[in-house]
């Protein structure tokens, strides 16, 4: 049987984030069939986690923001690319939230990345309805960065597409 493809409109809430932070580190690393992402905030290379935030998405989940994020990429070729000095987190007992909706925006050097979720559950009724298919994301986490950060990140997470 032939695989059924739906496009749904996405509604993210400009306000109302979770979480809000700024960040200057980041890890990707792939795990069994998800991808987890990690962002820190250090005064310096090896000094002390300020704050962090920790989110994980499917590779399914981010092979549907595909289209956006690969369409995003060439915004930033203004962005002077930066050798990011590999950061390894320290395994803290976290809260990990699960994403599923990944958006960028940039404004001359400052960046931000904000994540959002939906359930499976909504997205299949939604699917099923007549009309013009809006799907209510919830907004977990906003989270700003340097644009050339920005984009160190998305390089980086394109890899996993």
């Amino acid at each position: 049987m032939a695989e059924k493809r739906v496009t749904l409109n996405l509604d993210l809430p400009p306000t109302g984030y979770r979480r809000r932070m700024f960040f200057n580190r980041f890890d990707i690393e792939g795990l069994e069939g998800q991808i987890l992402l990690r962002f820190g905030l250090m005064r310096e290379s090896h000094g002390p986690l300020l704050d962090s935030f920790s989110c994980i998405i499917t590779k399914f989940a981010l092979e549907s923001n595909r289209h956006r994020l690969l369409n995003y990429l060439p915004l930033l070729e203004q962005v002077p690319p930066v050798k990011v000095a590999p950061w390894i987190p320290s395994f803290e007992p976290v809260a990990i939230e699960v994403v599923t909706v990944i958006n960028l925006a940039q404004a001359k050097d400052s960046a931000e990345i904000l994540f959002g979720t939906y359930s499976m559950h909504s997205a299949v009724t939604v699917s099923r309805t007549a009309g013009k298919l809006v799907l209510q994301t919830d907004p977990i986490a906003l989270l700003r960065c340097h644009a050339t950060l920005q984009k160190a990140f998305l390089t980086k997470l394109s890899k996993f597409l």
